[in-house]
């Protein structure tokens, strides 16, 4: 069960990602998300020290549940690869869906975070990577995959091409997100499997 503190600090930080989205990072004052959300700026610094410190929350939390999601996927040892990428694909166009403001953040605000941030964000990036490989490694070892790839370069393009519906998915736009996610799969699959 989701606290009350819990609670109000997710509101601060979807209000500030939307908010970071229209208008952009640096022209977003914590005044602006406190009136948004009709909070005073006191009780604004009761839950955060700053605004960056916002932004690396909402990079953080991003990429923290992805990666969990990823690893959880590729834990489930009752699915086949081809069966977890299906999931991981779905799972993944699902969720940038469901997150649009901070997805949205996340992939235009990098430049705003501090070096430290950027650390602790490449070394989850980096374990999110890892368990896609690793799918990709055990359809090639369970002979469903062609032998002859190169999973983190699969690992990358499927990244990349589910990461980008964050430019042009609209819902209600001609295909909806499980469309979206199969017609994925189905092109991911088509040169990977034997």
């Amino acid at each position: 069960m989701v606290s009350k503190q819990e609670h109000v600090e997710q509101l601060i930080l979807d209000t500030a990602a939307k908010l970071f989205e229209k208008y952009g990072y640096n022209n977003v004052r914590i005044s602006d998300i406190t009136k948004d959300i009709g909070m005073t700026t006191g009780f604004f610094y009761y839950h955060f020290r700053s605004k960056e410190q916002i932004l690396q929350m909402i990079y953080e939390n991003y990429i923290s549940g992805a990666a969990e999601a990823v690893r959880e996927i590729y834990e489930m040892g009752n699915l086949s690869a081809e069966e977890k990428l299906n999931l991981l694909i779905k799972r993944h166009c699902k969720g940038i869906r469901d997150n649009h403001a901070h997805v949205s953040v996340f992939f235009r605000e990098y430049r705003n975070l501090s070096e430290e941030a950027i650390k602790i964000i490449q070394e989850k990036n980096s374990d999110y990577l890892k368990h896609i490989v690793k799918i990709i490694e055990q359809g090639v070892e369970e002979g469903l995959f062609k032998e002859d790839v190169n999973p983190k370069m699969v690992s990358l393009a499927i990244i990349g091409m589910c990461n980008w519906i964050y430019q042009w998915f609209k819902e209600g736009g001609g295909k909806s997100i499980d469309e979206v996610g199969e017609t994925f799969y189905r092109l991911v699959t088509s040169g990977l499997l034997k």
